[in-house]
């Protein structure tokens, strides 16, 4: 297992997502985005920088990019439930489940999509 190849998907997830919130609060800020489109972007820029922090991954590791994608979203799964918990007390809802699971899917494809792609190259 190579801690700094999911250590640099992580920060390519974590760091994409803060810019992609702050530009959306910019936006929303100056009114260019309602309420509407706010609910589908914080539902997609999780699953959108996930598959960025897999593929990273991907690209970085030798074979099977599914595990390595599926290894990647449960230390992103694990991390941001022990922070929901522990910090915001939030509790556990069965609908995110379905969200979860979504999640973990998008960060295999991810990956298997970088292992591809290095090999191409």
């Amino acid at each position: 297992m190579n801690l700094i190849n999911y250590l640099k998907g992580l920060l390519w997830t974590f760091v994409l997502m803060l810019l992609f919130s702050l530009w959306i609060a910019l936006f929303y800020y100056y009114h260019i985005l309602d309420n509407g489109i706010l609910k589908y972007l914080y539902l997609f820029i999780p699953i959108l920088t996930l598959f960025i922090g897999g593929f990273v991954v991907g690209r970085n590791s030798k074979e099977k990019g599914f595990l390595e994608g599926l290894k990647l979203g449960l230390i992103y799964l694990v991390m941001v439930t022990l922070i929901s918990f522990l910090i915001f007390h939030t509790s556990f809802q069965g609908k995110m489940i379905l969200y979860d699971v979504i999640l973990l899917l998008t960060s295999m494809l991810g990956s298997m999509m970088g292992i591809n792609f290095r090999k191409r190259i």
